[in-house]
């Protein structure tokens, strides 16, 4: 006997489901819908609380009508009709309005699909709309791994940013720090792309943004070229800066200028005593005196330029100028400028001869005016 076969004393109903697609017009496969009831007792919004009829409600659908002399088919192209249904079956979870509560599976076909029903009065709307399954990979750079970390799956539109959470996992180590959620749609329901991301909210239970102040690391976010969704805790490291000058002609008091540049243009902000904005610092150093920048993520590239390197009669010399923050650790960057005066000529050597010479060239110049003096007195008198 058909599954849908009741009792003649039980009021029959009929129940519409429209099959519609979100995929731009792409070649749509055929698909199977299930009609099923809910259990005696269940929640309506459980998927696993429905229970199926015997044989199962099933209707194949591949756009093209028939079979109007069943109880159930595909009556028009892309929509199914249930008819003879008991309004109050047996042994079913009932509304409040005493009918059984039944509800439209798509159980075959749509691979690549995530299928969504919503209803209007007794007619489902179970929309494809293509699917993808986003995955997400946990890294540690320099931290102490934890126990377990909750990442939590958003999506938004570039129509409607706000992000919306429609997932959530913890991560252990015995699962790899990896996972791959279920299928989600591609698209919302007007067309509009999806972007996903994730979110690490919890580490051990703790907020995540504490557990980061309090264990000195960084979160950052990016994506693999697969697409697998990447979040890494980074240790923070630090950069000091020194500069010391020397030699008899230095000037210890003089300021000198730097500048101090990352390969991260997003750091801003005040890191330690160095103020970064898009990724660079200024600053000025005399003798004796350094800066230190803290809370830097590791692994970042660093470049320390002094503006007047090698002018001014000094001669600059450095070490650390460049390289990478280590995690948990300092870098130092060293600049010493040297310069000594100008040496004296010394009586005997090349110089005082040179001196020497110009000496008797300017006392025989003036012997001669004083002798050409004397003759023309000699003649004036």
């Amino acid at each position: 006997a058909d599954g849908l076969t009741a009792t003649n004393s039980l009021q029959s109903v009929q129940r519409q489901a429209v099959k519609l697609w979100n995929d731009g017009g792409a070649r749509r496969p055929s698909v199977t819908l299930e009609l099923r009831y809910l259990r005696q007792g269940g929640d309506p919004d459980n998927p696993d609380h429905y229970l199926s009829f015997q044989p199962a409600a099933e209707v194949e659908m591949d756009g093209l009508p028939g079979g109007s002399e069943d109880l159930y088919y595909e009556q028009s192209a892309w929509s199914a009709v249930w008819q003879g249904l008991p309004r109050a079956l047996p042994g079913s979870g009932l509304d409040s309005s005493g009918a059984t509560v039944y509800e439209v599976f798509e159980t075959a076909g749509g691979d690549g699909y995530v299928a969504e029903t919503s209803w209007q009065g007794d007619c489902a709307g179970v929309t494809n709309t293509p699917a993808a399954s986003p995955s997400v990979q946990k890294h540690w750079l320099g931290v102490q791994q934890a126990g377990s970390v909750t990442v939590e799956l958003l999506r938004h539109t570039l129509q409607a940013p706000q992000p919306q959470t429609v997932d959530s996992v913890e991560l252990t180590a015995a699962g790899g720090w990896a996972h791959t959620f279920d299928p989600q749609p591609l698209f919302d329901p007007d067309g509009n792309e999806y972007i996903y991301q994730v979110l690490e909210t919890l580490v051990d239970g703790q907020p995540a943004r504490e557990a980061a102040e309090a264990g000195g690391y960084e979160v950052s976010y990016s994506s693999d070229p697969d697409g697998t969704l990447v979040v890494t805790n980074t240790a923070h490291g630090g950069l000091n800066v020194s500069k010391t000058v020397s030699g008899s002609n230095s000037q210890p008091e003089r300021e000198f200028s730097f500048t101090v540049t990352l390969d991260d243009s997003s750091i801003d902000g005040t890191y330690g005593e160095m103020v970064f904005e898009e990724g660079v610092a200024s600053f000025q150093l005399s003798h004796g005196e350094s800066i230190e920048a803290t809370g830097l993520p590791a692994g970042t590239s660093y470049t320390v330029s002094e503006i007047r390197a090698n002018l001014d009669g000094y001669t600059t010399t450095s070490t650390g100028a460049a390289g990478l923050i280590r995690p948990s650790e300092v870098t130092s960057a060293a600049f010493n400028n040297h310069r000594d005066a100008d040496p004296l000529p010394r009586t005997g050597d090349g110089g005082g001869r040179q001196l020497q010479l110009w000496g008797a060239a300017l006392c025989a110049a003036a012997a001669g005016l004083f002798a050409a003096g004397r003759a023309r007195r000699r003649r004036r008198g």
